[in-house]
């Protein structure tokens, strides 16, 4: 579960840095494609304001999410009075709501990975109407 927390967290990393990327890197390109670009274009503002919403989401998907590991503190203080089978049918039953929270955890990342990959597309097909059109 740690490895798909991290793959997904690692995704947004990989996104944004594609995102800042492309966001400073289109002016300079623009300067060699055309001698004066129009700033005040709506197709670059429109850019702008996509690689905007995608750092926004990025952010947000990257420090949101938490993975639930067992507390061994937790268990001494709460569960080492339990006979046996009482014990065993709580840890299951804990370690069953830890799985759900994180794999809620990693689809929330994955969600916030999708509206940031949407944004880039948007951006990149605005730079690019701004450019060539």
């Amino acid at each position: 579960m740690l490895a798909r927390f991290e793959a997904a967290d690692t995704r947004l990393t990989a996104l944004l840095t594609v995102v800042i990327g492309v966001t400073t890197a289109v002016p300079v390109f623009a300067r060699t494609v055309a001698s004066t670009p129009t700033l005040d274009d709506v197709w670059f503002i429109a850019g702008l304001l996509f690689a905007l919403v995608a750092t926004g989401f990025g952010i947000v998907g990257r420090t949101s999410g938490t993975i639930r590991l067992v507390n061994p503190g937790v268990l001494y203080e709460t569960a080492l009075h339990l006979d046996e089978w009482t014990f065993k049918k709580e840890r299951v039953y804990f370690a069953g709501q830890h799985f759900e929270q994180n794999a809620a955890a990693i689809a929330s990342k994955g969600g916030y990975a999708a509206i940031v990959s949407g944004a880039l597309v948007a951006e990149v097909v605005s730079f690019s109407i701004w450019l060539f059109a």
